[in-house]
């Protein structure tokens, strides 16, 4: 490894608050030391990296442009990068014939509230080591550069901070080539000020090398506004006048039978039958793109059972299935069709109409629960829930689904010529909902969050990362575990704290202590005109 300390300030004149640069030069006196300024910072990017400068330039926050330089300057120099407010404690000798990256935890506290984001635990951005040339570097640089702009703007830890930098560590294909380490190493305090607590682990992890003094802007303190706390202070009596009103959840939402609903996932056999369950209503035209789907999919047709469960519709789709069934063209095992389901009867319109969601929703519910009663049976190890309007998956979906190991998940659903996810209701909530915002959201029974609600991230804002955590799996195609139905965990066809159908399926499975996966690579096109 290199013998390079970096740091980085917007000037020379570093607030002696921050930390003490100078014992970074007295405790390694055979070390180059580097103090970066936004100026040198700007002409090295110019110079050595000028395919990064439209990206580095984009970043509307400081902290963002020194995020990218840190990674760069580290690829291409090789060394050992600290943020400015930290202070050397001892020699950095250990690490001088180190040919992998070296990376800490972040403390436990600081893991623990980005835990929701399937980090465990998050690795420390804030001071790292590497050799020059790193193969690890441009896989991370690539992530950056395709992050959407809403997560460059609005979400900083992930377009590029620590939950950027863990996510692509985390997807690195030789993890031979890191050397993971306990916060000891260079973080051993947290931002509260207290020791970690932890076990030391990592070949470094006996060693504490730095300190970091917690002074970034993400922790100073947020200035209030009278007028606005005030006006959330209505926000907040009202959002618990509603849920001091709420009905407590059915009774039937309380017979789980929890000895299946936790039965382990690598317990079930290596080759599932799965049964895929259609709900559909007025989709003569999206059938014959929907059957192609279910002509490439890999997985052997002959574990694959299919179940329609149809809605009264007014065109000739149940004719089509009728005569599909008959033909069966893909040599599947069995295909059912349950007619009749109790779908609303809405126009095009209305179904996107919040006032008309309630009923929409509920009555979908209910027909996925008709589907879970009537067309479930005790061979089908896995349900694949799948939108009529699904019309492209990958050939593998299945068998990718199925490595996930979960209970629950679900792949990236987009519409062609669109990045953006196309399933409003697959979608991560960062730290939930506060309760002024949470109660103005509540309309005819139901939470009713707005497409771009601050705090919801869909797949297509986290596409830097392999495999996510899910606050809601979404409707157009997700796998379900089937014991989890035969356990008795179904679609709310009431408000389920105060979310229906496949919200109030997620909600109810994460408070049953359920994880939903989401792979936001694994990619699905949607109908959108359906």
């Amino acid at each position: 490894m290199e013998k390079i300390i970096h740091q980085l300030w917007k000037d020379e004149n570093v607030p002696t608050s921050y930390g003490d640069p100078g014992t970074w030069k007295r405790l390694n006196p055979g070390w180059k030391y580097i103090l970066w300024t936004d100026q040198t910072m700007l002409e090295f990017m110019q110079s050595e990296f000028p395919e990064y400068l439209d990206l580095y330039n984009s970043y509307e926050a400081n902290v963002q442009r020194a995020d990218l330089f840190r990674y760069i300057v580290v690829s291409k120099m090789g060394g050992l990068y600290a943020d400015i407010d930290t202070d050397c404690l001892s020699p950095l000798t250990p690490l001088e014939n180190e040919t992998r990256l070296v990376v800490c935890d972040e403390p436990t506290l600081q893991s623990e509230r980005e835990a929701p984001r399937g980090f465990i635990p998050l690795q420390l951005n804030a001071t790292f080591a590497s050799p020059a040339g790193h193969p690890f570097w441009p896989t991370l640089l690539e992530k950056m550069a395709r992050v959407s702009e809403r997560i460059k703007r609005d979400f900083v830890l992930d377009s590029t901070g620590p939950c950027m930098f863990a996510g692509a560590l985390e997807d690195y294909h030789d993890q031979s080539a890191i050397s993971y380490n306990s916060s000891h190493l260079f973080n051993p305090i947290t931002s509260d000020g207290e020791w970690e607590r932890a076990p030391r682990h990592g070949d470094y992890g006996q060693l504490t090398i730095c300190v970091h003094n917690w002074q970034g802007s993400w922790f100073q303190n947020t200035k209030i506004r009278p007028i606005k706390a005030t006006h959330n202070l209505f926000w907040d009596e009202r959002a618990k006048f509603y849920k001091n009103r709420e009905t407590p959840p059915p009774l039937r939402y309380r017979k789980i039978d929890k000895a299946l609903l936790y039965q382990p996932v690598e317990a079930k056999k290596t080759n599932p039958q799965v049964v895929i369950m259609v709900p559909v209503k007025d989709g003569a035209e999206a059938l014959d793109a929907h059957w192609k789907v279910l002509a490439n999919l890999d997985q052997p047709k002959e574990t694959i059972r299919l179940v329609y469960v149809e809605g009264g519709s007014q065109d000739d789709t149940l004719k089509r299935l009728i005569e599909f069934r008959s033909a069966n063209p893909l040599d599947l095992k069995d295909i059912q069709i349950l007619s009749n389901g109790p779908f609303a009867q809405l126009s095009h319109g209305q179904k996107r109409n919040p006032k008309f969601q309630f009923k929409r929703r509920s009555t979908l519910a209910a027909a996925r629960n008709f589907g879970i009663a009537k067309g479930l049976q005790s061979e089908d190890d896995w349900v694949l829930w799948m939108n009529v309007e699904v019309k492209e998956t990958p050939p593998d979906l299945i068998e990718t689904l199925l490595a996930q190991k979960a209970k629950i998940v679900a792949p990236h659903s987009r519409s062609e010529g669109n990045d953006r996810s196309a399933d409003p209701r697959c979608f991560f909530t960062i730290g939930g909902d506060k309760e002024h915002v949470f109660s103005r959201q509540i309309y005819r029974r139901i939470y009713q969050a707005p497409v771009k609600a601050r705090r919801r991230l869909y797949l297509c804002d986290l596409n830097y990362l392999g495999r996510v955590r899910l606050s809601s799996c979404g409707t157009n195609l997700f796998l379900v575990d089937a014991d989890l139905h035969r356990a008795g965990l179904l679609f709310p066809e009431d408000p389920y704290k105060f979310l229906i159908e496949a919200e109030g399926f997620s909600l109810w499975a994460k408070d049953l202590g359920i994880d939903l996966v989401g792979l936001p690579g694994c990619e699905i096109l949607i109908d959108p005109e359906f």
